[in-house]
């Protein structure tokens, strides 16, 4: 079967691999052409997504989602509906929002650390200490919360057990 959607990537983005694991974990690879670009310079890029970021999910009917978290979603649904029912994403309840504040820690930690990456690609006098301590700060207690979490996350329970009061 062709592929029905097209996936706009680039390899060094975190949020285009969780995306592109996703798909294969819902065995959903074979649906999604996977578009490696260079998302600072891709025309294609900025036709589907004003905010030119990837991943981009262009759907057959030419919509774009963006957005990993959205897209995520997007692709749990169509797991769903395409097969006996099962997703990665639970449907409803503290369930549910407990995987989301776990993907939306995680999301956080990976932007943060991004940008880390891009202010030190800048000349020195250019950068914010700030910037650069709180976002050290951000991805150090992401750690903490996600190796704390781990037991609980197994067990099920929230993940704002986890944050101190």
């Amino acid at each position: 079967m062709a592929p029905t959607m097209q996936l706009y990537y680039a390899p060094t983005s975190p949020f285009s691999r969780k995306v592109r694991i996703i798909a294969r974990e819902l065995g959903l690879e074979g649906k999604i052409a996977e578009i490696m670009i260079d998302p600072w310079t891709d025309a294609a890029l900025r036709e589907h997504n004003p905010l030119a970021k990837v991943p981009t999910l262009v759907l057959e009917n030419g919509m774009a989602v963006f957005e990993s978290a959205v897209i995520c979603d997007y692709l749990d649904e169509v797991a769903r509906a395409n097969s006996d029912g099962t997703g990665i994403i639970p449907q409803e309840g503290s369930e549910r929002l407990n995987a989301l504040q776990w993907q939306g820690l995680s999301d956080g930690m990976m932007a943060a650390t991004g940008r880390l990456f891009a202010d030190s690609k800048r000349p020195e006098n250019e950068r914010s200490d700030s910037v650069m301590d709180r976002q050290h700060a951000a991805v150090q207690r992401s750690i903490d919360a996600i190796e704390g979490g781990i037991l609980s996350l197994a067990a099920g329970r929230p993940i704002s057990a986890l944050c101190p009061s």
